[in-house]
């Protein structure tokens, strides 16, 4: 997150719709996967739904492919940002925060890492949401209800 100033205000400002967006797109690829999925339940229906319980529970030895499936998604979408929106995203990072603070007067074109931006979304945006998530079959599967 910026430091607060003016300048970290309205870039804050602009890049929020794009994170919540790029949130909810990525979210929906995970839940339109719904083949082979690494947990083998059949009470879980898409990879949101084991991502969202093993956020919200204990992660499983598997637990690296999640995330490199959720990096893959979110690789796809930011690709298809403008480089203002890039720019925008990674100045949201730890890395873009520090650039800014050290170049906030300067003429020098703001830089942007795709990896950043990623680990940003993956971080700071998609496992949040995924421990906010539920529906009743996470919360069944997280009870340990045998019953379907």
């Amino acid at each position: 997150m910026l430091s607060e100033t003016p300048l970290a205000s309205i870039v804050e400002a602009f890049a929020a719709p794009i994170l919540a967006r790029l949130t909810r797109r990525v979210i929906s690829k995970l839940r339109g996967m719904d083949q082979a999925l690494l947990s083998g339940d059949e009470r879980l229906q898409n990879a949101w739904e084991e991502i969202c319980v093993q956020v919200q529970g204990e992660q499983s030895f598997f637990w690296e492919a999640y995330e490199d499936t959720i990096r893959q998604c979110a690789q796809t979408e930011v690709t298809k940002l403008q480089p203002h929106e890039r720019q925008s995203l990674w100045l949201q990072t730890e890395s873009g925060a520090e650039w800014l603070f050290e170049e906030e007067n300067s003429e020098s074109e703001v830089p942007h890492s795709d990896d950043d931006i990623i680990e940003y979304l993956l971080n700071d945006h998609i496992l949040p949401a995924a421990s906010d998530y539920s529906n009743p079959r996470i919360r069944k599967y997280l009870d340990g209800d045998e019953e379907w």
